[in-house]
């Protein structure tokens, strides 16, 4: 574990040794521990605060955007903002996996349309009012 650092659930079960009833009993512990040497080595791991793994805990754990806030006690766009410094912080976040289809249809026609990196208001007139600003920040950021 020490090697490999994993820092969610999936990552832990993939490891040999660790099955459901491991993972259920003493995953949590083990992935704070994980977390907190990565912090006091410097260690060239994600170095991500408690807030911040527990939100790509959940994301690798296949959680939409709503059911991560849900989960967490966050609103929507803090959460997004909690997903876009995971982006950010090299984490392969798929905005497209968190947002409904049809939204992400209607960003991703936005931005081709609109061309390389358009100005935040030329996007956000571009689309209608259903699609939230935290939802074009975290497809803009991964475009």
């Amino acid at each position: 574990m020490a090697r490999e650092k994993p820092l969610s659930a999936e990552q832990l079960l993939q490891l040999n040794g660790v099955g459901r009833a491991k993972l259920d009993r003493y995953g949590d512990a083990f992935l704070d521990a994980i977390a907190e040497h990565c912090r006091c080595q410097r260690d060239p791991g994600p170095d991500l605060d408690p807030g911040l793994r527990d939100t790509w805990v959940a994301y690798q754990q296949g959680l939409d955007l709503d059911a991560i806030a849900t989960r967490r006690g966050l609103g929507l766009a803090e959460t997004a903002d909690q997903l876009l410094r995971l982006l950010q912080a090299g984490q392969p976040v798929a905005p497209d996996r968190l947002l409904a289809p049809r939204k992400v249809e209607l960003i991703e026609q936005a931005l081709e349309s609109l061309g390389d990196k358009p100005a935040w208001q030329e996007l956000r007139t571009a689309l209608p009012p259903l699609v939230a600003d935290h939802e074009i920040r975290l497809m803009q950021a991964a475009w």
